[in-house]
């Protein structure tokens, strides 16, 4: 179980959304996007996205029609959300809802949330309807209202509220089906909140899980894992009356519930977005905590391994790249070039046999 820190992120950003889906254009596979958010000194436009099985980011795939910060993204099949938030057309949050067609490179409005706000969570439900939670209304209320999106009707509704009203909060959706709302603040409360609420689509109730966060925790972000866990990570927390932005990282398990701690991040970050990869790495990127937390992009795996896998891969891709080129070096370069290439090949080599030795084969 481990932190990978990987190629940074290209833009500056914190306050974003971030969704895996499909790749643009005709392109096979599906990539991991970073949406809005508050960069150096704007709003960010820019969506980049980023090739998980060649390690790199493929920059600008296009522009976020309306920039926001605060806002909240999540997918549904070839298609990604993006809601709410701030915008520079006003001091009061959004109720944009602009949707991102990858294969068709193509934005389109869908209708807008019933209650404009901002610093909300999303999730996708197993219904495949889109749920957006809590965060903060045009007067500065935090808010508990809940409405589900119906793609095939372009439709918003009401669903029963979150029991604790909160924003900055993160919600994400289970291997269980169940969507969990996790910490968060209220404007009216002292401290960042504990609460982990869960929310069954089909019965449209909430329920308090089974246990609540190891401490109040508010602009952190979550995610699941391949083998169903669910992931609290970064955040600002209160200590001495004080916010304290941390690297912290906490795992939940749904079937035998309690929270876990786990590797934390490399520095400390807070409004931070986060996603699962297809390769079922969870990757965090942006926020604010550091001179770097913008562009920070550290990836999340439990397998011991997959950091060697991760070494053989990046060494292997720059070999490639440079056999590709060697015919273009002068022969007195040239000579030098093949040495190189042949001492990475004997790295991969070395790599393989340790990553035998990890894997017990």
């Amino acid at each position: 179980m481990s932190w990978i820190e990987e190629e940074p992120l290209p833009t500056s950003r914190r306050g974003a959304g971030a969704a895996r889906c499909d790749a643009p254009g005709q392109e096979a596979g599906e990539l991991v996007y970073a949406i809005g958010g508050f960069g150096v000194s704007a709003l960010v436009p820019e969506v980049d996205a980023y090739d998980t099985l060649h390690q790199t980011w493929a920059t600008t795939v296009t522009t976020l029609p309306t920039p926001r910060s605060g806002l909240a993204v999540t997918a549904t099949p070839g298609r990604l959300h993006a809601l709410g938030g701030w915008s520079a057309l006003t001091t009061a949050p959004e109720a944009l809802h602009e949707v991102f067609e990858p294969t068709t490179m193509s934005w389109t409005q869908a209708a807008p949330l019933p209650t404009a706000r901002a610093a909300l969570g999303a999730a996708t439900g197993p219904d495949g309807f889109v749920y957006a939670i809590g965060g903060v209304d045009a007067n500065d209320n935090t808010v508990a209202v809940v409405e589900a999106y119906d793609p095939t009707t372009d439709t918003w509704s009401a669903r029963a509220p979150l029991p604790t009203a909160r924003m900055y909060l993160a919600v994400v959706t289970g291997k269980d089906g169940l969507i969990y709302a996790i910490g968060g603040m209220n404007n009216a409360a002292p401290a960042p909140s504990t609460a982990v609420e869960v929310f069954n689509t089909k019965t449209d109730t909430w329920t308090s899980a089974a246990a609540a966060l190891p401490v109040g925790t508010c602009g952190l972000a979550a995610a699941v894992d391949p083998n169903g866990l669910i992931y609290a990570i970064g955040g600002n927390i209160v200590v001495n009356k004080a916010p304290v932005t941390v690297p912290n990282v906490y795992s939940y398990n749904p079937t035998s519930p309690a929270w876990t701690a786990q590797p934390m991040m490399a520095a400390p970050r807070a409004i931070i977005a986060t996603t699962t990869g297809p390769d079922g790495l969870i990757y965090a990127m942006g926020g604010n905590g550091s001179a770097t937390a913008d562009t920070a992009f550290e990836a999340y795996t439990a397998d011991k391994c997959y950091p060697i896998e991760h070494q053989i891969a990046l060494l292997s891709d720059q070999i490639s790249q440079e056999v590709e080129t060697l015919g273009e070096l002068p022969p007195q370069l040239r000579v030098g070039a093949e040495k190189q290439i042949a001492r990475q090949r004997e790295q991969v080599l070395v790599l393989e046999q340790e990553l035998k030795r990890c894997r017990g084969q």
